[in-house]
Formats: structure tokens, sequence, C-alpha cells
């Protein structure tokens, strides 16, 4: 018997091994390893510099970020932007609805200035709308004209982007009279110049704006004045 009991102890003490780590894992959950805190940040700068930092790495993290450059924002085109920031996080080939949900927020913020607007709607039109096929036309033509209808929608050249944004839509979906007459109709407007117009289309929001870091004015569209 007593040959034996190095076995039996050696086997009772795995036993009880087996026991206090299946016990004491949940406890370290609970007590001991618990999550990591949510950053925190400074200022407005320091917020928007952490989504580009992190937009790669973690995109609930940048999300955040986004949320808190929202709320330390000091000005509407502040807020509105770390809304446009957030939105871009979700952009893909096939069209992600929170990219559509976060872009119209930017929109809704009160008292945002018509190129900071303008942005925002031009990129929905390029990176969503313009994935979601006709339906996609329809919301992006009903975007423009609530947004071309804004009583403080008045910045020339923002209304040549949003207008061109559009046509250049129902071009690619073979709406060509009503595209040509979009364009025709920015020659009535009084102060807009085929310079303008020319700009416009040959902006391109994806290497310009919506892709530049934090600091870039967002009056300026692709490092355009």
């Amino acid at each position: 018997m007593n040959s034996k009991f190095p076995f039996v102890y050696c086997l009772t003490s795995f036993v009880l091994a087996l026991v206090v780590g299946c016990v004491s894992e949940p406890e370290c959950a609970i007590h001991g390893n618990a999550p990591a805190e949510k950053a925190v940040y400074a200022d407005y700068k320091a917020a928007m510099q952490a989504i580009w930092s992190l937009r790669g790495k973690d995109k609930d993290a940048a999300a955040a970020a986004a949320d808190q450059a929202a709320a330390l924002a000091k000005t509407p085109d502040e807020k509105s932007e770390a809304l446009f920031r957030k939105g871009d996080l979700y952009w893909n080939n096939r069209g992600d609805a929170r990219q559509e949900k976060f872009g119209l927020e930017a929109l809704q913020v009160e008292g945002i200035s018509a190129r900071r607007r303008a942005v925002s709607v031009c990129d929905l039109l390029k990176k969503y709308y313009a994935v979601k096929g006709k339906q996609g036309l329809a919301d992006a033509e009903k975007l423009v004209g609530e947004t071309l209808a804004r009583a403080d929608f008045t910045d020339k050249f923002s209304i040549v982007q949003v207008t061109v944004a559009i046509a250049n839509l129902e071009f690619d979906h073979f709406q060509v009279e009503k595209a040509e007459k979009r364009l025709a109709d920015l020659e009535k407007i009084e102060g807009v110049y085929l310079h303008d117009v020319v700009r416009a289309r040959a902006v391109r929001l994806d290497a310009g704006l919506a892709d530049e870091p934090h600091g870039v004015d967002p009056g300026v569209v692709g490092g355009l004045p």
C-alpha cells in the first residue's frame, strides 16, 4: 500500500490543480485582467490624429476617438468633420450602411459651412451612393436636391461641386440629358464661371480632403481653395 502512496498523492495533486485553475481563471477575468480603458484625448486635434493612427489597426478605437473629437469640437465644422471621419472608417466598395449613417449625421450638425457640407455630400455620392445602383442614384439626387435648396447653401464653388458630383453620377447611370442640363444650368448662376466647373470636375475627393489627415481646412477640397 505504501508503494502506491506517491502515485495516489500525485494524482490527487493534479486533480486539485485542475480544480483551482478552473476557479481562479474566471476570478482573474473579473478581478485581475480587466479590459483596458478607452483612451482619453486632451483636445480635438489629438482625437482627430488618433483616428488616422488607429483606423488601420483598431476600427472600434478609431470610432471612439471620432466620438471624442465630436464632443471636444469647438465649432460646428469641427464636429461635422469628426462625424464625417467616423463614417469614412466604414468605407468599402460594397457600401457599408454605417458610412451613410455617420455621413448624414455630419450633415445634420447645425451651423456648418457650405464648404464643409459640400465635402460630405460629394463624398457620400462618390463613395457610398455610387455603388448602390438605381436606389443609390435616387437617394443621391434627393440629398443633392435638399442641399441645393438650403437657404444657407450659397457658396458658389460649393454649389458647383455638388452639382458636378451628382451630374457625374447621372452620367455613370446613362442619364445624359439630365446631367447635361444640370451642368448647363450652372452657367445661369451669377458668379459661376466655366473655370469653376472645370476645376470642380478635376477634383478627386478620394485623393483629396477625404484622405488628408486632420489639419487640412475643411473648406479646401483636394488642396484647392
